[in-house]
């Protein structure tokens, strides 16, 4: 098989991670690279009392997801990625792909930001979704009903700008293709699935 390095890019709430684990259902050769997974894990090892200590914690965590995408690299695993990306990792994932010979494909999930920030709200509010993502502090084992008033949970505007501003919708490594998720139902993802055959046989 070839070296293939699949990136499901797009704002929160598009749903990265269940097609993430619909392609690994198809395609069982690859290994997903989580960098949510990987701050969550750093979330509760190290604890945050303030935003700026999340912050650093964060960076932790992006070291982590760089050196885990290396690893499987260099054993010339399949890979998938699902994150909000931007400009702030392309560069590096970039040099990180020629480096070790593999082809990006992306798919871009994209639709209405005021649907995705209710998609988005409804998940952070869900007993199921790691503390640390919404709290500026945080140690484990923390327990917080009241999720709706987590300080760090983001107000449409503030999730909008955010979309906006590190430009979600247009993140574009590799050969790219925008897969529209307004409706579950509906969503096209037959193409990306050939894709990702063709290039990976």
């Amino acid at each position: 098989m070839k070296k293939l390095l699949v990136l499901l890019a797009g704002p929160p709430g598009t749903g990265k991670t269940y097609l993430a684990k619909k392609i690994q259902q198809v395609y069982e050769s690859f290994v997903l690279v989580s960098p949510d997974e990987l701050k969550e894990s750093c979330y509760d090892q190290y604890g945050f009392q303030n935003i700026k200590e999340k912050e650093r914690i964060n960076q932790i965590a992006w070291e982590k997801y760089y050196e885990a995408l290396a690893d499987q690299m260099k054993m010339s695993r399949s890979i998938i990625s699902d994150y909000p990306f931007s400009d702030k990792q392309k560069s590096r994932l970039e040099k990180m792909s020629l480096k070790y010979g593999y082809k990006v494909v992306t798919g871009c999930l994209t639709a209405d930001l005021t649907l995705l920030y209710q998609r988005q709200r409804a998940r952070d509010l869900e007993h199921t979704r790691h503390l640390g993502h919404l709290m500026t502090n945080y140690q484990l084992g923390k327990v917080f009903q009241r999720r709706e008033e987590a300080e760090d949970l983001p107000s449409f505007e503030v999730f909008s700008k955010r979309c906006m501003q590190r430009k979600y919708l247009e993140f574009s490594l590799g050969e790219t293709m925008k897969i529209d998720v307004t409706d579950f139902e509906q969503i096209a993802y037959g193409e990306l699935m050939q894709k990702i055959a063709t290039d990976l046989f």
